[in-house]
């Protein structure tokens, strides 16, 4: 291992602004920045009462950022954490199986509030999103699954030192002082996967915090506290106290496919992503002339391992369990045709029937397919009625993937059907994919038009 891997790192990631973004990776900066939004007004509807009592909590309105989808300007850190529980609460952020995180949720996150507040031009933004998100992906490759297995939560951790990395390079710090920033963010980066059991909403909370801690980070960086030498490597680093393995290739050795934002997914389906590959299945499953809701007997869903304990309870009393869920997903794929946003509803959750098929649900470990992980993450879906006849459908490379992405056209559309559930027009919505595509050179008028409440009253709507 480089006697600082660290710095190592840091060098990488300087070598994009040398190099400069392909109009490929501006591309796939701007639609990762579009599938946010949609995320984010979609979850400030959701968290409306609750975002609005943090909001008072800063006190009086005087900052100069925006937490999207709420009428007021707050400071820089409220507005990156409030952004932070908008961004993931809905599950449909975007993620990259490789490194089994989500990271635009803390990344932009971090980086919009900033970007307004001192306001940076475009090519800035979109380099500070590429570093952020190379980053993170760089990090979470080299000690996934171990960091995953150990209870960690990698948006939390990883994502927190991508923002931070991704601010030094859109704000301009110099090679030491983003070395200090991933430093502070990596000396403090925390989230377990405690926050999926039982009744918690505190999953959004921990990208919250990551964001949050990554505006921190910066700002002492910029203010000139030094970090350790290299916080990344040695007993005490981040990588060998959250991880029993680590493959420092990652970290160093160019990608394959270039940078790691083209590697990401977008997710389809309001659900966590370890369910996409059974709902996908259940969808096709539907196609099928033989299959029907009645007298169902058992429905298996053979699939990769590590699920168990996290994704496999069949009962959920809120929506947020439901959707780590991937019995209750499964069931409500079946019953609905599918699991978007507007699927996963209280009345869904609780509904008798999809309650009883969940029940029904049983996953099963299979070897060859654990053994595909992370290259490929598949699922095949049986479903026995008590007649004995079979039905069988199976996704290895769900909607979304780089191996199956969405065009432009179904990025648009699910933007749409997002922002509509956050209270956002159809005209204001193809508005915001105009100006996030066409992004300006001056940000002024996307950040004035990001700044549409979610709950906006009938009149306000077209």
């Amino acid at each position: 291992m480089p006697t600082n891997l660290s710095k190592s790192l840091v060098e990488r990631i300087a070598q994009i602004r040398t190099t400069g973004l392909t109009p490929e990776v501006e591309h796939q900066a701007k639609r990762c920045l579009l599938d946010y939004l949609g995320a984010a007004y979609a979850g400030a509807r959701m968290l409306e009462k609750k975002a609005c009592s943090l909001l008072e909590m800063d006190g009086p309105p005087a900052g100069k950022a925006t937490a999207i989808g709420f009428p007021r300007k707050v400071s820089l850190l409220m507005a990156s954490f409030v952004n932070g529980l908008s961004s993931h609460v809905a599950e449909m952020d975007d993620g990259a199986r490789f490194g089994m995180v989500h990271p635009g949720s803390p990344i932009l996150s971090a980086l919009l509030p900033a970007a307004e507040q001192f306001r940076v031009r475009r090519a800035d933004l979109l380099l500070g999103i590429v570093a952020g998100y190379e980053t993170t992906l760089r990090i979470s490759t080299s000690i996934q699954p171990s960091h995953y297995q150990r209870g960690y939560h990698p948006t939390a951790t990883c994502g927190s030192i991508g923002a931070a990395v991704g601010l030094a390079t859109m704000l301009g710090l110099d090679f030491e002082k983003t070395e200090h920033a991933l430093a502070a963010a990596a000396v403090t980066a925390s989230g377990t996967l405690k926050v999926i059991g039982g009744d918690s909403e505190l999953k959004p909370f921990n990208t919250a915090h990551a964001a949050a801690s990554a505006v921190q980070s910066f700002m002492v960086a910029k203010a000139g506290f030094p970090g350790p030498l290299d916080s990344l490597s040695g007993t005490n680093g981040f990588l060998s106290m959250c991880s029993d393995r680590c493959d420092s290739s990652r970290i160093l050795n160019d990608c394959d496919a270039g940078l790691w934002i083209l590697k990401i997914y977008v997710k389809p389906y309001a659900a966590c992503r370890h369910a996409h590959p059974a709902i996908e299945a259940c969808i096709s499953v539907g196609d099928n002339p033989a299959f029907n809701l009645q007298n169902i007997k058992e429905i298996k869903v053979i699939t990769y391992g590590g699920l168990a304990g996290r994704h496999d309870h069949r009962r959920a009393s809120s929506i947020s369990s439901a959707k780590m869920s991937i019995p209750l997903s499964v069931a409500i794929s079946l019953v609905r045709r599918g699991a978007n946003i507007g699927d996963f509803t209280e009345n869904a959750i609780r509904d008798p029937f999809t309650c009883s098929l969940a029940e029904k649900v049983s996953i099963i470990e299979d070897p060859e397919l654990t053994a595909q992980v992370p290259e490929k993450r598949a699922a095949l879906v049986e479903i026995h009625y008590t007649c004995g006849k079979v039905i069988r459908a199976s996704s290895v490379f769900p909607k979304g993937e780089p191996e199956n992405p969405m065009s432009d056209s179904e990025l648009k559309d699910k933007f749409i059907t997002l922002s509509a559930s956050g209270g956002i027009s159809l005209k204001q919505a193809n508005t915001l994919i105009d100006t996030v595509l066409n992004l300006p050179d001056s940000l002024e008028s996307f950040f004035l038009r990001i700044q549409i409440p979610p709950y906006s009253s009938p009149k306000h709507r077209d």
